[in-house]
């Protein structure tokens, strides 16, 4: 979990990073889940192809109109 603060200076990085690039730019933080790798663990919810899959669905899918969200690795925005 993370604090208030951290999540404050992550919308404010992530909100502005597009402004001045050009209106056709959408900048998204991405949580990619609980990741079965060596870090992750075996107990992991969800599979490494599997989270990048949506990844890439997800960043596909974007916008213009998603710009600063924070979203998860299936499209759920988490913020």
């Amino acid at each position: 979990m993370t604090s208030n603060t951290a999540d404050s200076g992550r919308t404010v990085l992530i909100t502005g990073a597009g402004h001045g690039l050009g209106q056709a730019l959408a900048v998204l933080s991405l949580h990619p889940g609980w990741v079965r790798t060596d870090m992750g663990g075996e107990g992991a919810m969800v599979a490494a192809r599997h989270s990048a899959n949506d990844l890439k669905w997800t960043i596909d899918g974007a916008s213009t109109a998603d710009r600063g969200s924070f979203c998860a690795y299936d499209g759920r925005q988490v913020v």
